[in-house]
């Protein structure tokens, strides 16, 4: 059985909140308070859109097509003949970050070749990768001048 890690991370990298299932967003908005959820396309879909609207959040879906808003075209036309970005492109950068994590996890934390069967012993894997991670990632921004 494959498992899938979901990572929230804020400014630097940090991991905020991991988790092995779908029920993220819930999850960091108990933790912290915040204002977008930044998905990527997997996420399209009007229930996830609506539940992040419920807990109060802006959900930015990236690759969305423009059928979930009329006219959103033409105003990114007149954006680009502008030179700007539109406020989802800008947010979608961030989106980047939990790539990275993601990345770091693989390749330097363990996460790319787990040798464990079972939820709770693979969960337990990822996530001494992302206490590890957050450890470094708090040490560098405290380090950091």
């Amino acid at each position: 059985m494959g498992y899938k890690l979901h990572l929230d991370v804020a400014g630097g990298d940090v991991p905020v909140s991991a988790i092995l299932t779908s029920a993220l967003i819930a999850m960091t908005s108990q933790r912290i308070t915040y204002l977008y959820d930044i998905m990527d396309a997997a996420y399209d879909a009007a229930a996830v859109d609506e539940y992040s609207r419920r807990l109060g959040h802006q959900p930015i879906i990236v690759a969305r097509s423009d059928r979930h808003a009329p006219g959103r075209k033409a105003e990114r036309k007149r954006l680009a003949r502008l030179g700007f970005d539109t406020p989802e492109d800008r947010l979608a950068r961030y989106r980047s970050a939990a790539e990275r994590v993601i990345a770091r996890l693989k390749d330097d934390l363990g996460a790319r070749m787990v040798r464990v069967h079972g939820h709770a012993k693979v969960y337990c894997h990822l996530m001494f990768g992302v206490l590890s991670l957050t450890a470094l990632n708090l040490f560098r921004l405290a380090t950091a001048r």
